[in-house]
C-alpha cells in the first residue's frame, strides 16, 4: 500500500471532519477491516496472517435540495501495489422524479444482496464461493447510470434498471481492458413480504448481461432473500441467502454452465452475542472430460460463526471453514481453517436499505 497516498488520504478527510458541523450536513465515517485466518490443514488457498482487509473512508451529504452525492475510497492490505482505489463516486436524487431513485457515476452494482454492500457490513467474515466467482472477492463496480422505479402498487414492488461501461466484470485492476461489444446492462425487481411474529423479509430477482472485448457472452441469474425478526434495534433471527446460475459462452465456444448459493442464518445467544451458520455450494453442472464424459465438480463449504458485537460501530467474529471440493480429475481435498474478524467504525455511518 502507498503510505503516502494513504497518509495524504487520510489528512483531506480528517479536514473535512472538522467541516460536518457547518450545516451542510456532510457525513464522513471510515471503517476498518481486519481479519486474521490459521490454516488447520495443508494445501489451503488461504494463508496463515493477519491483514487490514480494508479501510475505507466514505463522504456522503446533499449537494443541493435535489441532489445528494457519495464518495468512498478503499485501501486494502492484501493488495500493496494498488494502493488507494476509487469504490464509489456517483451524484444521484431520490427527489427529482415522483416514486424514482438514479445515480450516475461509479457504484457498486444494485443486483443480489451482497453485491449492494460494502465488505464490512456483510454479516459473516469470508466472501462465499458463488460470489467469489461470479463477482470477486469483495464485489462488482462499474461507471454507468441506474434507475430504480417503486410500481403504483396496493404492495412495494421497485424495479431498477441499468447500464455501465462494461469494460470488466467484477472488482479487477486489469489496465487498459479491450472496450465489450456489449456495455453491462442488469436488471432487479425487489418486493417486501411480510412474515408471522413480527418478521420482515426482502425478495429480489437480478439479471445481468455482457459481451466482453474478447467476445464472451456472460448472462447471470439471480434469486436474493433476506428476513429479519427484530426486538427494538436487535435482530433475534436474521437469514440471508443467495443463489446465482451464470452462463459464460466464448465466440465458437462451448457454454460454461454453473451454479452457486449460499445460505445464513443467524441466531441471537444472549445479548451481543450472535451464532450464524453459513454453506456454501458451487458447481461446474456441465463440466466433461476430453471425450465428453461427465466429471464431477463440486465446492462446498460449512462455516459456524461466533459474532460479538457491543454496538453497532463495533464488532469481533471467529469462524471455522470446512471447505471439501470434488473436481475430476483431480483428487478430493478439504480446506479446513479457522478466521477471526474485528470491525471499527468511526464517524457517521450511512444507513442501508432493509
Amino acid at each position: 500500500m502507498s503510505l503516502r497516498i494513504w497518509g495524504a488520504t487520510l489528512m483531506a478527510v480528517t479536514s473535512l471532519a472538522y467541516a460536518v458541523d457547518d450545516g451542510t450536513g456532510l457525513k464522513v465515517s471510515a471503517a476498518v477491516d481486519i481479519v486474521g485466518t490459521a490454516n488447520l490443514s495443508s494445501g489451503n488457498a488461504q494463508p496463515t496472517g493477519m491483514m487490514i482487509r480494508g479501510g475505507e473512508i466514505s463522504l456522503t451529504a446533499a449537494a443541493d435540495h435535489l441532489f445528494d452525492g457519495s464518495l468512498s475510497m478503499a485501501a486494502h492490505g492484501n493488495e500493496p501495489q494498488i494502493g488507494v482505489e476509487l469504490h464509489e463516486a456517483w451524484i444521484g436524487s431520490t427527489k427529482l422524479i415522483p416514486r424514482s431513485r438514479f445515480r450516475l457515476g461509479q457504484f457498486f452494482l444494485g443486483i443480489g444482496r451482497l453485491n449492494q454492500f460494502h465488505q464490512h457490513d456483510w454479516p459473516f467474515i469470508g466472501t462465499p464461493m458463488v460470489q467469489q466467482t461470479f463477482f470477486a472477492f469483495e464485489g462488482a463496480f462499474d461507471t454507468g447510470l441506474e434507475y430504480s422505479y417503486l410500481l403504483p402498487l396496493p404492495f412495494f414492488l421497485e424495479v431498477t434498471a441499468a447500464i455501465t461501461n462494461g469494460f470488466v466484470f467484477g472488482h479487477s485492476h486489469v489496465p487498459n481492458p479491450p472496450p465489450p461489444r456489449i456495455a453491462t446492462h442488469y436488471g432487479r425487481l425487489a418486493t417486501y413480504i411480510g412474515l408471522p411474529w413480527d418478521g420482515g423479509s426482502q425478495l429480489g430477482v437480478s439479471y445481468v448481461g455482457n459481451r466482453s472485448g474478447t467476445d464472451v457472452n456472460l448472462l447471470l441469474l439471480g434469486l436474493d432473500f433476506t428476513a429479519k425478526w427484530k426486538a427494538m434495534k436487535t435482530n433475534l433471527f436474521f437469514f440471508q441467502g443467495e443463489t446465482w446460475y451464470r452462463e459464460l459462452t466464448p465466440s465458437g465456444g462451448a457454454t460454461e454452465k454453473a451454479l452457486g448459493f449460499y445460505l445464513y442464518p443467524e441466531y441471537l445467544l444472549f445479548e451481543n452475542f450472535f451464532l450464524g451458520v453459513r454453506f456454501d455450494y458451487y458447481s461446474v453442472l456441465n463440466s466433461v472430460n476430453a471425450v465428453g464424459a461427465p466429471l464431477s465438480n463440486v465446492e462446498w463449504n460449512v462455516v459456524p460463526t461466533i459474532t460479538y458485537k457491543p454496538s453497532e460501530f463495533v464488532l469481533f467474529r471467529l469462524a471455522y471453514n470446512h471447505r471439501p471440493t470434488t473436481v475430476q480429475p483431480f483428487p478430493d481435498r478439504i480446506q479446513k481453517y479457522v478466521e477471526l474478524q474485528s470491525i471499527f467504525i468511526l464517524g457517521a455511518h450511512p444507513a442501508h436499505d432493509f
